[in-house]
């Protein structure tokens, strides 16, 4: 028999349009419709670190979204490599505050380099999955916090593969990144097929799968 997967809420607003002040960027620069999709159209951006500056080059959704406390969320983005550039790794998490779950990837073997947790973060998870022509999904599961409160889902990269609940600052070339695609949150213990939004307040739901 065949099982239904239940309806779920995507709480991202904006999952591919990473140029929209929805997101806030923290030393790199996105385009738009950059380069081809995992869905197929040109619908991915390109994010790129900014030149001759030490500090954190990350992105995240402007609006933190209400964590519920001892809830399950998961996480997942599509990504992949700017070819012909010096690798970044990336550093995927979710906190409020000292709280917190996340993932540290090794972008030179496609694998999940360590993952943790902080605080009253717990049950976390993650996966590096190829979803062809050379895009990977990555996923990022489990509890926050058990305090509730304001989350913040970021996704870092860094210059080389990292462990710990913290990111590593490092100086950008102002070339090496990333194309992204794809960006969901889920109040659930696992990830779902992807649910895009492109611009609807307050999440979009869709029926079972």
């Amino acid at each position: 028999a065949l099982l239904l997967e239940p309806s779920r809420q995507q709480l991202i607003q904006y999952s591919e349009y990473f140029g929209d002040s929805s997101w806030t960027k923290g030393e790199v620069t996105t385009t738009d419709n950059a380069v081809e999709s995992p869905d197929g159209y040109v619908n991915a951006a390109a994010m790129v670190e900014n030149s001759a500056v030490t500090a954190y080059h990350r992105i995240l959704p402007t609006s933190p979204f209400l964590a519920t406390a001892s809830a399950y969320y998961s996480f997942s983005v599509y990504v992949k490599k700017i070819a012909g550039q010096p690798t970044r790794h990336i550093y995927w998490m979710c906190q409020k505050g000292a709280d917190g779950i996340y993932a540290h990837f090794n972008m030179t073997t496609f694998t999940v380099n360590e993952f943790g947790n902080s605080g009253t973060g717990s049950n976390e998870s993650a996966s590096i999955t190829a979803v062809g022509n050379d895009w990977y999904r990555l996923t990022l599961s489990g509890i926050v916090t058990t305090a509730g409160g304001s989350g913040y889902n970021q996704l870092y990269f860094e210059d080389s593969p990292s462990t710990g609940f913290n990111p590593t600052p490092y100086t950008g070339n102002g070339s090496s990144g990333y194309y992204l695609y794809g960006w969901q949150i889920e109040a659930a213990s696992y990830v779902s097929s992807y649910i895009p939004n492109h611009g609807t307040s307050g999440g979009v739901t869709r029926a079972a799968d």
